[in-house]
């Protein structure tokens, strides 16, 4: 029964992350309150969501991180796949989890690094 309560705050964290975006969206257009404090509120949610959602897939979904083995750190006792699949997919996992970031400092990038969306 836990587990269904973790999930379900797992579910909400992502859904309260979104709808902070859809208010800055909005707070763009009239302005309900500073745009640094709702753009720091709005990372904060979304950085929360995104971590709890990765370690959700890590823990839950993939099942790994359940022993610590010699060979197998952070695997799962009976692995089906070769061992650096697993390892991929954390990766991976985070990569994406956490692929939001890029949009949120694009502002402060370089311009020799925005040159090419010129086109």
């Amino acid at each position: 029964m836990t587990l269904y309560f973790v999930n379900c705050f797992k579910q909400t964290s992502g859904f309260i992350a979104a709808v902070a975006g859809v208010a800055i969206y909005l707070n763009d257009k009239k302005e309900f309150m500073d745009k640094n404090i709702a753009l720091n509120i709005t990372v904060l949610l979304t950085f929360i969501a995104s971590t709890f959602g990765y370690c959700w897939d890590i823990y839950v979904d993939f099942g790994l991180c359940r022993t610590l083995a010699p060979g197998k750190a952070f695997l799962r006792p009976k692995i089906l796949y070769p061992k650096w699949f697993y390892y991929f997919a954390m990766v991976s996992n985070l990569f994406m989890r956490f692929s939001w970031v890029i949009a949120y400092f694009k502002k402060s990038l370089p311009v020799w690094a925005l040159d090419h969306q010129a086109d």
